[in-house]
């Protein structure tokens, strides 16, 4: 039976072989040694095989998904974990803690991406905090607009307007917006009046607005009035 303490000189195919013939080692143990094979394919299927048994307690779960996640196979490491975080589970395991520091560095993107494959995740606080900042960031802001100018000389201009805003506001966003110009001009005993309405469409990301233009619904038009 010395055999199965291949491990002890680093022999770890031995060590797994015996294991595989033999009730006294641990399921913990059998992917310890996998993954210092660095056999991770292997690793994953291995403990999903494992955590099938019904009999298996939760503690081995959350092993194999920390494991999977600290060495870089964060989806894998996600998937296995994602039971242990259902309704009436316990939050005090290792894999809550990776999560919850998770939580406090993935950007706005992975967060969504997060949510929308493993929502339970989230516990009620930090979906209510996401919700939040999606609304604030993708859902459709609407506004009204107007303002108004005169001086000394008899000139006056206003214009206003209602528009409606949509996309991703920190990556692109799309702007539409009707919009209503008026002008009175006074040159020389003349007044003259131009109004137009109009569709201004915008499409912007972070940095810079990536197009724009203005598309008339009734052309500009001009009254002159002669005192």
């Amino acid at each position: 039976m010395r055999n199965i303490y291949g491990f002890e000189i680093f022999d770890y195919d031995k060590a797994l072989y015996w294991a595989d013939r033999s009730n006294d080692i641990s399921n913990r143990s059998k992917l310890e040694w996998i993954a210092q094979k660095n056999e991770m394919d292997r690793f994953y299927t291995t403990s999903k095989e494992f955590l099938a048994s019904p009999q298996q307690d939760d503690s081995l779960r959350v092993y194999a998904g920390t494991t999977l996640y600290y060495l870089g196979f964060k989806e894998r490491g996600l998937e296995i974990m994602y039971p242990l975080f259902e309704n009436g589970k316990r939050t005090d395991t290792e894999a809550h803690t990776l999560i919850n520091e998770e939580f406090k560095f993935i950007t706005y993107q992975d967060k969504k991406n997060l949510f929308l494959t493993y929502p339970d995740f989230f516990n009620e606080k930090e979906k209510v905090n996401f919700e939040n900042d999606l609304r604030w960031n993708e859902g459709i802001r609407g506004s009204l607009f107007g303002e108004y100018f005169s001086d000394n000389f008899g000139n006056h201009s206003a214009r206003g307007g209602v528009s409606a805003q949509f996309g991703n506001r920190r990556n692109r966003s799309h702007l539409f917006k009707l919009e209503d110009i008026y002008a009175n001009n006074s040159i020389g005993g003349e007044t003259s009046f131009r109004i137009s309405q109009g569709l201004v469409m915008s499409t912007k990301n972070e940095k810079r607005i990536i197009v724009e233009f203005f598309v008339l619904a009734r052309p500009y038009f001009t009254v002159k009035k002669v005192y």
